[in-house]
Parts: structure tokens; sequence; C-alpha cells
């Protein structure tokens, strides 16, 4: 039996090499000059066959069976067939160098697939004419066509190509000069292609994040970068990704004086740079061919006509192939009959074993199917604690019923990241005889026993989720344990001791976690109002004027400065709006182009609708903050708080 089963595999090989020297390219050939086959078999034949020529770049070739292909994809009014030879004919003219009709066709290329609704095709050309965009230096519509690109992607989960996307996106905001942009879009696509390990895009996106930092002269962490992405470029073998990683490293190391290493990466970035020129004068002298080929095919009728009879020298050596074949088949086919039953009885062999396999296999997705469900069991249980933790916070921090008892025309837009958050707004009363020293009055305040006082604060602690959740409820005990322990009124002074605490507490082994933010004093019988404010500062709007208030440009922390915050006054008359504010809301990214909202625009927001009710203050800032955001992560946690006086 054994025997008899070694004869016939052997058999069975010696068939199957009469059809093994037939080259991909020749059988696509056939196809295409085979008179039976259709038009749309002659089409994607063709389409195929100039892909492999233009992997192996033999461009002239490509670019006929591309042209060829579109002849047939236009008869038979194949709508994607048309749209991807649109593609690759687009493509290769930016190969060329011609970058104005890559994107003519590139454009009629995109109609196509908008017609269709092809998502994955859209998101690929979107991401392409953006990047030619680009390169021709229009930095309006490329990133528009990237994020169109972006959002698609994101929406079928193709990573591998939002990755790219996003790296583009970064290019764009890096050539225009918006560092911080260019770094947030870079750090993305580096996550994005981590988890796919596309190696060289990791390459690409670690020495881009090199590039910005080198350019903000963050040294440590240009190198961190750089030299991350160079030993990955080393292990994927890219000359082009060494190249960029040592140029990198060769100025980070220049500029902190370490000449052996400079010296050490700049020869590597020489010996990569000839390289890749010598690959690139390779590809320049290809690009020649393809265009000498490609204008003497259409010089003359004559070499049209030449054409046509070698189509008809390889249709009739077609069909002597397909003859032999048929010989060979029908010996073949006699062969076969006669081992059938033979066959037959290894087949039902393996049948047996297959269906013992199978019994494993469906044991194994049960085991599976019960490790999902533990795993997803364990994600409940997170998500539950730490919206347990957002419970905590939510009491820890102030209740609005309480700050409408001092304060009734008033407003809270409270947005985290994450389930919690590192932003906060926070408020308490005392009673006080102190008279505080107001900077920048003419004279002290006299002194007034037992004066009711109501303080208010928003604030942003470092970081944003878990870890700024844990910074917000240490601030807002520092802060009462100033006011209710420790008896201090006087705002600045609060401001002192919490950053006194924070320092004791958690800045030892050189960390600067703390707190930028505002707090506020309401003298309510004596219709006072003080402040202390650190980095952000409060804004008052009067007769339908935006007035941004004195800051003290220093953290409640740890930070370059330790000098003692000021305490400041508010002027006002009855009616007029104050708004106090984290970062959060102008530094999210948004609107067609992907841009940060920015303060600037804030103000002019805020103004528009400081004559409304305070509920449709909140309504409009909510409203505005969700249309702008889109799609888009958001960036940060938000909080925004208003208040009639």
């Amino acid at each position: 039996m054994n025997k008899l089963f070694i004869c016939i595999l052997v058999f069975f090989i010696w068939c199957s090499t009469i059809k093994a020297q037939v080259t991909p390219e020749d059988s696509l050939t056939a196809v295409i000059n085979d008179p039976k086959s259709s038009k749309k078999d002659k089409g994607e034949s063709a389409l195929q066959l100039g892909e492999i020529y233009f992997v192996k770049n033999r461009l002239a070739e490509a670019q006929e069976n591309f042209h060829l292909s579109l002849k047939y994809a236009v008869e038979i009014n194949d709508i994607s067939l048309k749209a991807d030879c649109l593609n690759n004919i687009g493509i290769i003219y930016n190969r060329n160098g011609n970058i104005t009709k890559c994107i003519s066709f590139i454009e009629e290329c995109l109609k196509l697939r908008l017609k269709i609704n092809d998502s994955m095709g859209l998101a690929s050309t979107y991401n392409n004419l953006g990047f030619f965009y680009q390169q021709k230096g229009d930095y309006k519509n490329a990133p528009v066509l990237i994020i169109k690109a972006i959002k698609i992607q994101e929406k079928i989960n193709d990573k591998k190509g939002l990755g790219y996307s996003l790296q583009n996106l970064s290019k764009v905001y890096y050539l225009k000069g918006d560092l911080d942009s260019s770094y947030i879009f870079s750090e993305r696509a580096l996550k994005v292609r981590e988890e796919v390990q596309d190696k060289r895009g990791i390459t690409e996106s670690l020495t881009e994040m090199a590039k910005i930092k080198l350019d903000k002269k963050e040294l440590a962490e240009a190198e961190k970068f750089a030299s991350k992405g160079l030993i990955i470029a080393k292990e994927s073998k890219h000359i082009l990704s060494i190249r960029n990683a040592a140029d990198v490293l060769y100025k980070v190391y220049k500029l902190k004086n370490d000449l052996p290493r400079s010296l050490q990466m700049h020869e590597l970035f020489v010996l990569m740079k000839d390289s890749f020129s010598n690959e690139r004068n390779r590809k320049s002298s290809l690009q020649k061919e393809f265009q000498l080929a490609y204008d003497k095919k259409l010089a003359t009728d004559s070499i049209r006509q030449q054409e046509a009879d070698k189509v008809k020298d390889a249709q009739i050596k077609a069909q002597e192939s397909e003859l032999k074949q048929e010989k060979t088949m029908k010996f073949v086919l006699y062969g076969g009959s006669i081992l059938l039953l033979l066959f037959g009885g290894f087949m039902f062999n393996r049948f047996k074993i297959t269906s013992k396999q199978k019994n494993i296999i469906e044991e194994q997705q049960k085991l599976t199917k019960v490790q999902n469900a533990l795993l997803a069991e364990k994600q409940k249980e997170i998500i539950d604690s730490i919206s347990y933790a957002e419970n905590i916070q939510r009491t820890l921090i102030a209740n609005h019923d309480f700050v409408n008892q001092t304060l009734p025309d008033s407003f809270v837009f409270y947005q985290p990241k994450a389930i919690v958050s590192g932003d906060f707004y926070w408020a308490t009363s005392a009673s006080s005889d102190q008279t505080f020293e107001v900077f920048g009055s003419d004279k002290k305040p006299e002194k007034i026993k037992e004066r009711e006082l109501f303080y208010l604060a928003v604030c942003d602690s470092t970081g944003h989720g878990v870890p700024g959740a844990f910074m917000s409820l240490l601030n807002i005990s520092f802060l009462n344990e100033a006011i209710k322990e420790k008896q201090i009124r006087d705002p600045s002074k609060v401001f002192e001791h919490v950053r006194e605490r924070l320092i004791e507490s958690i800045s030892k082994d050189g960390r600067k976690d703390g707190m930028d933010g505002i707090l506020i004093c309401f003298d309510v019988k004596n219709k006072m109002i003080h402040y202390v404010a650190s980095n952000n500062a409060p804004v008052v709007i009067s007769n339908g004027e935006l007035k941004h208030l004195p800051t003290d440009k220093m953290p409640v922390g740890s930070g370059e400065t330790s000098e003692p915050f000021k305490l400041f006054n508010i002027s006002y008359k009855k009616g007029d709006m104050l708004y106090l504010y984290t970062d959060g809301y102008a530094d999210q990214f948004g609107g067609q182009q992907g841009k940060k909202f920015k303060y600037k625009q804030l103000g002019e927001l805020l103004l528009d609708i400081s004559s409304l009710p305070l509920d449709q203050q909140k309504i409009k800032i909510e409203q505005r903050f969700f249309g702008w955001k889109g799609d888009l992560e958001q960036v940060d946690d938000v909080c925004i708080l208003g208040v009639r006086l």
C-alpha cells in the first residue's frame, strides 16, 4: 500500500512539472491575447501584469499594460477597474517626476471611487492625493484630504493605512512650522504602527518625532527617539531610514558637543547617503528609459503595427500551447481514472484524521471563548472601579447646588477626557476677621469682624485620566487643609501653602507635578472680590469688552521660580460676566483642517454669548466644543465656569 501511494505521488508531481515552467507574466499575457477571453478578464489581467512590471521597475511595460487595462475598463464600463488604472498611472507619473499629471489622474480616480462609495479605495486615494499636494507645496488642501482619509480608516479599522495617513498629516504640519501639532500626529502614527508591527513605519515616526524635539532643543528626547529608530532601521536594513535617523543623531551629538559620537553618526549618514544616491540614480536611469520607450511606442503607426503583429504571434503560440496542454490533460485523465479507487481509500483515511483534528479545534475554540469571557469580566471590573472613583471625585469637587447658594447666576461645563479628570472646580465658605493686602490697591482694607467669605477655584492638575484624578484629589485635600484646618484666608497664602505641601509630598525626587489654576475669594458682606492666579487668567466681560485679568506665570508646585503669589482684586459692576477656565477647550483639535481651537477663538465665543442667560451659555459652549471636535479624539480635560456678577 505504501509503495503504491509513493508511485501515485510521484506521478502527480511529474504531471505538475509540465506547467511549472510557465511564469505569471506568461499566463497573464496568454489571457490578454486569447480571443476567447472576456474583456473583463483581459482588463484585470493587464492590470495585474502592469503591477508586476511596476514592482520590477519596468515602468514602460507597466504603463503600457495600465493603459490597455483602462481601455477594456472603459469599453465594459467597469468603474472600479477604471479607478485602479487611473490611480496606478498617476503614481507612475509621480515616480517619473511629473507631479501635475500625477495629481490629474489621481483626482479622476477619486471621482470614480466616490461614485461607487469604495471605502478602502477612497481612504487610499485621499491619502495619496494629500501627499502629492504636500509635495506640490499646497499646505491648505493637503491636510483636509489626509484628514478625510483618517476618518475613513478609523471607521473601517484600516490600521496600516491609518499609520501612513497620520504620519503624512504630521509632515504637513511640520512643513507649516506647527511643531506641536506635528508631534501629536507623529505620536498617534507611532502607536498605530506599533500595533501592526510596521517596522519601517515605526522608524519613520520615531525619526520625525526626534526631528521635532531637535528643533525644539529638547536634546534628550530627540536622542532617545532617534536612537530607537536607528536600531529598528538597522534590523529592517532600510537605507533611507538609517540615513535619516543617523542625520538627526549627528545633529544632536554635535549640539551636545559629543564629538566622537557626532563623527560616527555623520560617517554613517554619508555612507547611507551614497548608497541611497546610487539607488536613486539607478531608478532615475530606469525612469528615463521608461519615458524614452513609451515615447517611441507612440511615435509612429508603423511601430504600433509591429506590436499588433507580435500580439498575433503570441496568440498563435498560445493556441499551440493550449493544444499541447489538452493532450497532456487527456493523459492525466486516463491515468487518474485508473488510480481513482485507490486514491479514494487514501482520502477516506485522511477524512478520519481530519475529523479528529476538527474535534480538537472545537475544544480549543470553547477554551478561547471561556478565556475571552474572563477577559471581558476583568475589563468590566476595571471600568467599574474607575467609575466608582469618578463618584468619589465628584463628591469632593464642588456641588453646583452649593455654588448656587452664594452665586445663583452661574454655570459649569465640565468634560473629562476619560472617566475621571485632572481638571476640577471646588468651593467652600468660611468666616474671617483678617485683613488682606490686595496687590495693586491704593490702601489696605479696614479690618472688619466676622465677615462671610466664599472661595471658588477652577484648576488643572498635572495629567488626565486616573493619574490626573489622583493629583486633583491631592490638590483638593491641600486646599481644604489650608482654609479649613490652617484657617488661612488670604487666597495667595492658600496657594503658597498648597505649593509647599506638594513639594513636601511628591517633589522630593525631582518631579514637578502640581496644578495651574485660579482661586477667587468673594467677600459677601462687603461685596469685594479678591483672587490669586497661577498661569491661568480670569476673564471679565463688561460693556461688550473682554478683559484678561493679571496672573502669575508660575505653577502651584515645583517650578522655575518660587516667588510669593500676588493677591489681586476684581473691579466690576453688576451684570458683568466672570469666566474661569482651564486650557483643555482652547487646545482641542478639530474643524475641517484639524487645527487647535485656541484662546482667541474661545474669547470671541465668550464675548458673543455673554449677554445670554447662563443656562443657554452653557448649551452654546457645549455645542461648539463637540461640533469642533467632531470624530477626533478629545486631547485634554475641559472645565469652564461662568458667573454673572
